[in-house]
């Protein structure tokens, strides 16, 4: 009599990362360009204008970029990097200082961001249970920056494999992350279970590929 050895069906968990795994202490994501502007409120390095406006030219200057890069290339995701050079054409800054503006943002993210345990809990029972868990996030930020701003709140995402829609060229709000994911994956959609907050993108366009999905 032989014996088959049945090999186990490929499975995936994928979770969302802001207002998923981490919040800001801030009450909307660009709350940080506020801190942000009180940091270099008295910095002489900075012309009046910017010091006292930086909050609507950072949020513009984001907008500008997203505008750019659609009637470019016909889709809005862009670089972290997109956005500050745009401040450093328009204020003719340095390198130096464009660095300076970029370090004191993410620096200003980890300050705070603050952990949901809940669900980093949940990914620390799925991958001692040996379950391949990986992050999608829609951000302008790169894996390794979003890294670097997760290891800040528990050690767990030193290793976990980041997709994040400024590196891949295509998003969850349009489904087209989630079908790159799946295929890098080498997981079918029904095996497959995404976790995050947003009704639309971590929601419905998962759903609408098979994907099982729950809202946070």
């Amino acid at each position: 009599c032989s014996m088959v050895t049945l090999e186990k069906t490929k499975s995936l968990y994928s979770f969302d990362i802001f207002d998923t795994l981490i919040t800001r202490r801030v009450g909307t994501p660009s709350g940080i360009f506020a801190l942000m502007q009180e940091k270099i409120a008295s910095d002489k390095r900075f012309p009046e204008e910017f010091r006292n406006d930086f909050f609507d030219i950072r949020v513009e200057s984001e907008k500008y970029a997203r505008d750019v890069s659609k009637s470019v290339h016909g889709f809005n995701e862009i670089y972290f990097e997109d956005i500050y050079s745009y401040i450093q054409k328009e204020f003719n800054f340095t390198s130096e200082i464009i660095k300076y503006l970029k370090e004191l943002e993410i620096e200003t993210e980890i300050e705070n961001i603050v952990p949901i345990k809940q669900n980093i809990d949940k990914i620390k029972k799925l991958l001692s249970e040996g379950e391949n868990v990986v992050l999608i996030s829609d951000m302008y930020y790169t894996s390794e920056t979003l890294r670097r701003i997760l290891s800040h709140v528990d050690p767990i995402f030193n290793n976990i494999k980041i997709y994040v829609s400024s590196e891949q060229s295509s998003a969850k709000w349009d489904g087209g992350l989630f079908k790159k994911v799946g295929k890098e994956e080498g997981v079918e959609y029904r095996n497959w279970k995404h976790i995050g907050d947003n009704k639309f993108s971590d929601v419905r366009n998962a759903a609408k590929l098979g994907i099982q999905s729950e809202l946070y």
